[in-house]
């Protein structure tokens, strides 16, 4: 039986953009971060991004264009390291264009993909603006993320008559900013149960099992998933 692929998603997640360090273009770290992470390997990347992911993403990005024209990217949050303004500025222009990792040197990496954005916030994303996980979100924030959550966005899947409807949930909308789930990093979103009623979840445990209906084909090492045959595809975000 032959398949006719309908669209191209390419999922990221957890970039944790920081300010740039310009002598390597990695995110700049303090020294007493820096201890930690040389003592505890396994959070290296969890307090800034490193260069050499970023252009690794930009390349995949190029070659994803050089095939398949009309990919969408799907950014399911901590776009930012600590919610800081200037990081989500900074992601953004990653994102839609191109940012100079070693100022002013012009060494410019970026996807280039404006318009093929649809992000939404995750716990990082919600920190204020400081290397702690408590605290209010800056009014900045919402300056990056004003669309209103949950909500729903659908648009077609290839010629025939298909589409794709995506429901978007910010999964620490109950989470108090100086409670102890901010702190752990736990998500609470009951608040967020979609009012779409073709999804016929009507509890919040229902809403935690958040996983991709319809698709027959996921490749997570590349990070990108290709919805191929349904007349109607269902997919639900939020940040994990």
């Amino acid at each position: 039986m032959t398949t006719t692929l309908l669209t191209t998603l390419l999922h990221i997640s957890d970039l944790h953009i920081g300010s740039l360090d310009p002598s390597t273009g990695d995110a700049t770290i303090s020294p007493t971060v820096q201890i930690g992470l040389d003592n505890f390997p396994l959070f290296d990347g969890l307090l800034g991004h490193h260069a050499v992911g970023l252009r690794a993403l930009a390349e995949f990005v190029a070659d994803l264009r050089s095939r398949d024209e009309q990919f969408q990217i799907l950014v399911t949050g901590d776009l930012s390291r600590n919610g800081d303004a200037d990081e989500l500025a900074l992601a953004r222009r990653f994102f839609e264009s191109e940012i100079d990792l070693i100022p002013p040197n012009g060494d410019y990496v970026g996807l280039n993909a404006a318009g093929k954005i649809i992000a939404i916030a995750g716990n990082h994303d919600h920190w204020a603006g400081l290397p702690v996980p408590i605290g209010a979100p800056p009014t900045n924030f919402y300056h990056y993320f004003i669309r209103s959550l949950p909500a729903t966005r659908s648009f077609p899947l290839g010629k025939h008559g298909h589409e794709l409807t995506l429901i978007e949930l910010d999964s620490d909308a109950d989470v108090r900013p100086n409670s102890i789930q901010r702190a752990w990093a736990r998500g609470s979103f009951c608040s967020q149960r979609t009012r779409d009623p073709r999804t016929g979840h009507t509890s919040c445990q229902d809403m935690r099992q958040l996983q991709p209906g319809h698709v027959q084909r996921y490749d997570a090492g590349a990070g990108s998933l290709s919805a191929t045959a349904s007349d109607y595809s269902h997919l639900m975000w939020s940040h994990a």
